[in-house]
């Protein structure tokens, strides 16, 4: 299975049962400024693996993300991503050991009559997620989620993303 997918449905599978990592679904749904749902929109989102890379080589190498891949929200504006928890970066000359940045998922929505947004969503049970960096999600409209964990060791998150005209 690829890794880099492109599905129609409101449903994208990141990673195979192969994947290391903890298993991961992020749930969600993409309303407008009313509260309305967004039906059709747009989301490409992108993370590292459980090592904190981007691609087996690269450590920061984003633009050819190899856990990557696009969905359409569904009648309701919902989608679900099935995936692993994304790694931290790991301690680098480029990332520094204090300057660490937390787990993440970049996302990029868009959809017709709305601004184009791009976030980073982030996760309250991270132990980097200091002062600072919550600072930084909220300055940002970086979203900050509460992680479920359940008893076959797999995790998931809720998202509500509204967009703006």
């Amino acid at each position: 299975m690829s890794t880099s997918a492109v599905l129609l449905a409101a449903a994208l599978v990141l990673t195979g049962s192969d994947e290391p990592g903890v298993p991961f679904v992020i749930r969600g749904v993409v309303r407008g400024p009313d509260g309305t749902a967004v039906p059709g929109a747009s989301l490409h989102v992108f993370h590292t693996d459980s090592r904190g890379w981007y691609t087996p080589t690269k450590v920061m190498d984003e633009p050819h993300a190899r856990l990557a891949g696009s969905v359409s929200t569904d009648a309701e504006g919902r989608f679900e991503i099935r995936t692993i928890r994304p790694g931290s970066y790991p301690a680098t000359a480029e990332t520094h050991e204090d300057r660490r940045i937390p787990q993440h998922v970049h996302f990029e929505i868009s959809a017709a009559g709305f601004a184009f947004r791009r976030f980073q969503l982030v996760f309250t049970d991270d132990p980097r997620m200091t002062p600072y960096w919550h600072e930084w999600a909220r300055r940002g409209r970086n979203p900050l989620v509460p992680v479920e964990r359940h008893e076959d060791g797999s995790q998931s998150c809720e998202v509500e993303i509204v967009l703006v005209r």
